[in-house]
């Protein structure tokens, strides 16, 4: 059997500290992963095999001991399916920890892995503040306008009731809120009018038309329960699952600082620098002095710009030669080539054209062009790169890398959208 096979080694070192008793409690740990799903012969049966050891001391010590292998089911191109069984032993760990025999579980698990690909979808390059005043909150949102007029422009920056803005036809790129006081407020449909009241209705079932989402306020947002029945009601995951919304951050106090998201860096790098910081961002206001409290859900590897990739990509071998060509419009494309997917792309060249001629590809026949564009942002200014492009010259199929296109139908991206094309799709692909 064959298949695709990732071995991982983690080393993490975490600090506990208690709020009491200020014990430091130093731990040192490894965590050793094994995934690998591997087809059996031509047929669309395979067999999941899954194992992740964690060990205390790096490896001295058990901590836990994780077995899962399932049966997979390719149902069509787009859809595998997979059923197993979990086998989790967990032992107890640490210089603090009271001697315990190890916990066994015996689980049933299953999971669907569905490729999907959409059309295109217009946004406007904007941002829509909701700021509720009557807790003198306006002082945390004179550090946000400053961040947004950075960067989509202070034009583009706008004061409006979320409900009201969120709800309309068009999908704004930034969308962030400041409110007072805790979640029982902010989901009290009885204060839905009110300057302490909802940024919206709560599992009110509108598509939110934004993409990057952001609150601010003491427990308003917060992701902590402090009481059970938070998590039912909890506004960041609330705006995750709902409509257009990409990310969704909140920050306590201080300002999330997101120069560098429009220089071209994903959020999440952009989040780890406020993490990160030394020194170099004011972290007066926080409550905390010197702190921040800042949360992200959702995907850390977005950036604020998007580059349109190539198309049509081809590549084609001619007298000892390899043609790489493809359709776009952008300022300039590199081209890089490998022998195999499980190898390294070397970078080959560039060119403002839509055609790339290698002289000498050798054993390589995988080419991959991205295209290149000038990013003139408030921010600053800097080249970008698409997604990669890959051609095969010898016009094999590479699951995962070449997925079929999915046709769009020009409808607004939203859940339910999305999952009726998908199901359309399945349909299709199994037929």
């Amino acid at each position: 059997m064959a298949g695709h096979r990732i071995l991982a080694l983690a080393l993490v070192s975490p600090f506990l500290l208690t709020a009491d008793e200020r014990i430091a409690d130093h731990n040192l740990h490894g965590w050793y992963n094994y995934f690998g799903d591997h087809p059996i012969a031509a047929s669309s049966w395979g067999v999941h095999l899954e194992a992740q050891v964690r060990r205390h001391d790096v490896a001295a010590k058990w901590q836990q001991l994780l077995l899962r292998p399932g049966v997979n089911y390719q149902a069509s191109k787009a859809v595998m399916l997979t059923a197993g069984y979990a086998f989790v032993r967990s032992s107890a760990y640490s210089e603090f920890a009271a001697p315990a025999p190890a916990s066994l579980e015996h689980r049933l698990w299953q999971q669907a892995w569905i490729r999907y690909r959409t059309g295109q979808t217009s946004f406007v390059q904007d941002a829509v503040m909701d700021v509720r005043l009557s807790r003198g909150h306006s002082l945390r949102a004179g550090p946000e306008y400053a961040t947004f007029e950075g960067l989509v422009g202070a034009d583009a920056v706008s004061t409006r009731n979320w409900r009201v803005a969120l709800n309309g036809p068009q999908i704004h790129q930034f969308a962030a809120a400041v409110a007072a006081g805790s979640w029982d407020r902010i989901f009290d449909s009885n204060n839905a009018s009110t300057s302490e009241g909802n940024i919206v209705s709560p599992f009110d079932p509108f598509a939110i038309k934004g993409l990057f989402t952001q609150v601010t306020g003491s427990l308003f947002g917060d992701f902590y329960a402090y009481q059970s029945d938070v998590n039912t009601q909890n506004i960041m995951r609330y705006l995750l699952r709902s409509g257009e919304v990409l990310t969704s951050v909140y920050v306590e106090a201080a300002p999330f600082e997101m120069h560098s998201f429009g220089l071209g860096e994903t959020i999440g790098l952009a989040a780890l620098r406020n993490w990160n910081n030394t020194g170099e961002y004011d972290r007066s206001e926080s409550s905390i002095h010197g702190s921040i409290t800042l949360s992200l859900m959702g995907d850390p590897t977005l950036t604020m710009n998007i580059v349109q990739p190539a198309s049509n990509v081809t590549a084609t071998p001619s007298n000892g030669q390899m043609n790489v060509n493809w359709s776009g419009n952008a300022l300039a494309y590199r081209v890089y080539r490998a022998s195999s997917l499980d190898g390294d792309f070397e970078f080959v060249g560039e060119t403002s054209k839509t055609s790339f001629t290698d002289p000498s590809p050798g054993t390589n026949h995988l080419y991959l062009v991205r295209a290149v564009r000038l990013i003139e942002s408030r921010s600053g200014s800097y080249l970008a790169g698409s997604t990669g492009i890959i051609a095969d010259a010898n016009s094999r199929t590479f699951p995962g890398k070449n997925p079929p296109t999915v046709p769009f139908r020009g409808k607004s991206l939203t859940i339910k959208n999305v999952m009726s094309d998908l199901e359309d799709w399945i349909a299709e692909s199994a037929s």
